[in-house]
């Protein structure tokens, strides 16, 4: 629960603080998939990602992020949850699709009910990619990958808004 806190408080002052900037500010939330495996499970499930960031050129914004997963998998109730910001490289960017890469740090958590894998927290490097399609002025949908962890990834869909 406090990682939720933690979690919000991060996307409010990102917000908060591009608002007062007047411009490049944007959020957004994405539901999709995440596999990957936890010692001998493996999992696959459906999962959310609130991010909100800051452009501060046309070419890279700061972009945090809170994402989580649970799922039950063999008698075992698996929770996944990771927070980080990264680096998000736009190279081309015209009026309606922007491609783009990103790259940053993370803190991976892992809880279980089970002794079977292990609860654990993990820190480093986060990757991802995708395309963003503007629909309107200052609202955009985007498809992306992202890589968390050697053995966690997630698939996403999901909407942005700018301000």
């Amino acid at each position: 629960m406090k990682k939720t806190y933690l979690a919000v408080t991060l996307c409010t002052l990102m917000v908060t603080t591009s608002t007062y900037a007047r411009s490049g500010g944007y959020a957004g939330i994405s539901f999709g998939q995440m596999v990957g495996d936890a010692d001998v499970v493996e999992f696959k499930d459906t999962t959310f990602k609130l991010f909100a960031g800051h452009q501060v050129n046309d070419l890279i914004a700061v972009e945090g992020h809170y994402a989580k997963m649970d799922d039950t998998q063999s008698g075992v109730n698996l929770e996944i949850s990771t927070l980080g910001v990264s680096a998000v490289i736009t190279p081309i960017k015209n009026n309606k699709f922007r491609p783009f890469a990103k790259v940053g740090w993370n803190r991976l958590s892992t809880d279980s009910s089970t002794h079977i894998v292990a609860d654990d927290s993990d820190s480093g490097v986060t990757f991802g990619a995708g395309l963003q399609v503007a629909l309107a002025k200052n609202f955009s949908i985007r498809g992306e990958y992202d890589r968390f962890d050697s053995d966690v990834d997630m698939l996403s869909i999901g909407a942005a808004f700018e301000f």
